[in-house]
Order: C-alpha cells, then structure tokens, then sequence
C-alpha cells in the first residue's frame, strides 16, 4: 500500500429502463488499485459523473475492511486488501 492508483471508467454495459426498455444510462466505475500487488483496493459504481465525492468514497472503501460487506451481499470469499 505504498503508493495506490485510482481511475474513473465509463463501463461498457448499458443498462435499461424496466418499463418501456430503453437504454437509458451507463455507469461509472472509479477504482483503487494497489501499484505493488495489482490488488483491487476498493471500487465504487455509480451513474454520476465522477468527481471528488467518488475518490473520497473509494478512499474510505480502501481502508476499510471489507468481511462484513461481503458477508451482507452473502459472499464467502476473502478480500485481503485495505488499510493505510
């Protein structure tokens, strides 16, 4: 975790409005990622455009440990990264 990397990236995926099915948006995925490993960090999805509000965000995600999120979602897996 020495030095980290974080980008913002239109996804390539659209998704569609569930009454009349039309396209309507395509999400943003900011994304940390750690420079030594190649470890995923943290991500954030979102349909705004990307800003301050989404590296902050993606930051916090970063240092925090991430076994009760994917405990919630029903996942048993082992997420190692986060921290300072």
């Amino acid at each position: 975790l020495y030095r980290i990397q974080i980008d913002h990236t239109l996804c390539d995926i659209g998704c569609v409005d569930p009454l009349n099915r039309n396209a309507s948006l395509r999400p943003w995925i900011t994304i940390a990622i750690d420079e030594c490993t190649r470890g995923v960090l943290a991500f954030v999805l979102s349909f705004e455009y990307p800003s301050s509000a989404h590296v902050a965000r993606v930051l916090a995600r970063a240092v925090a440990p991430k076994t009760r999120w994917l405990a919630d979602l029903g996942i048993d897996a082992d997420w190692p990264f986060f921290g300072k």
